[in-house]
């Protein structure tokens, strides 16, 4: 299985694994993964999914930009997370197709 890390300068990791692209707040990255091994990080980006498309497995799946758990609620997505290790899911598309 591939493991493999990308930093961006808005603060964000994002996980390289062989079923897709998760990107997450450094904070949730350490809790969920342990410390970052400098040796792991592939890339470092100046934008990534998380700041600028708003994917993240802490972002509301609405596309809002706002946290799951601090989302309005106006649509029928709000309340999930944009993306989803667990699930597969790793982005708008992959969700509608069954991801």
């Amino acid at each position: 299985m591939r493991v493999e890390y990308s930093t961006c300068q808005c603060g964000a990791m994002t996980v390289h694994l062989d079923s897709g692209d998760f990107s997450m707040p450094e904070d949730d990255f350490i809790s969920t993964y342990g410390h970052e091994d400098e040796n792991d990080i592939v890339s470092e980006y100046g934008s990534c999914n998380y700041c600028v498309n708003n994917w993240g497995t802490d972002l509301c799946a609405c596309g809002s930009g706002e946290k799951v758990d601090e989302c309005d609620g106006e649509f029928s997505e709000c309340g999930e997370p944009m993306q989803s290790i667990e699930g597969g899911v790793t982005s708008p598309s992959n969700k509608l197709v069954g991801g």
